[in-house]
């Protein structure tokens, strides 16, 4: 259960105030959060120096930065890894887990031994195979032309721990409608989605896998519910991940 944590100073905080707190008032729980072998203050530590690189979050209040600070040490996560990041929402700090994130928790809780996915142009050679035996051919076409031909299809590969693989395909269709449903301000030029399509559309593939259920990430995400909760991708939370 999320540690109920009270403050009466509406001051904005500062990463050091975020730090300090964290080894002294809310030392136990952090302590309590925080996997075996995780260093406590060590971990405070790390944690203003990602606060520091992303000013913005000091601005909600204390009670919500510190929750999100607690629900990221359940994951084990480092702060300086990409693996999660925190998101303003009016004066609320919220926790969101990154793609990145998603396949280190499932790596590490042995549900899978990769995870990755690839970019289909026109005129590349690309067959998949549903059913009992489902599988992927994708041979890139070698001229230099190919990178500037119109992406096909986009497909994410998870290679669990039996060797068995698991697939997830999606045409330029589906992905187009998936970023005009779910991504608010795609069409602005400040949009990661205008900027580096690609590594989005990648990146949802990725994420796809743990959205649908089809991977879990940890037994100990998800314990409380919001942990696990793959957020509608807003213009805000797309600008703030890393891609």
């Amino acid at each position: 259960m999320t540690t109920k944590l009270m403050t009466n100073n509406t001051k904005a905080p500062t990463a050091e105030t975020i730090e300090a707190a964290l080894t002294t008032r809310y030392k136990d729980d952090l302590a309590t959060s925080l996997p075996h072998g995780i260093e406590p203050s060590g971990y405070a530590k790390a944690m203003c120096g990602m606060l520091n690189a992303n000013t913005d979050v000091l601005n909600c209040t204390k009670e919500s930065l510190l929750t999100s600070i607690l629900a990221a040490a359940r994951t084990g996560l480092e702060p300086a890894s990409g693996g999660f990041y925190f998101v303003k929402y009016g004066n609320q700090c919220q926790f969101l887990l990154s793609y990145k994130g998603m396949v280190q928790l499932a790596r590490d809780a042995g549900a899978i031994v990769d995870c990755y996915a690839r970019i289909v142009h026109e005129d590349d050679h690309f067959e998949w195979t549903c059913g009992t035996n489902e599988n992927i051919e994708h041979f890139p076409a070698l001229d230099s032309a190919r990178s500037s031909r119109p992406i096909s299809h986009v497909y994410g590969v998870a290679v669990l721990p039996s060797g068995r693989q698991m697939f997830e395909v999606w045409d330029r269709a589906r992905i187009d409608a998936h970023v005009a449903n779910h991504v608010k301000g795609a069409t602005s030029k400040a949009s990661p989605w205008q900027k580096d399509f690609e590594a989005m559309a990648k990146k949802t593939l990725i994420k796809q896998f743990f959205s649908s259920g089809r991977l879990p990430m940890s037994s100990t995400v998800g314990a409380d519910g919001d942990e696990a909760t793959t957020p509608t991708e807003t213009e805000t939370v797309e600008t703030t991940e890393t891609v």
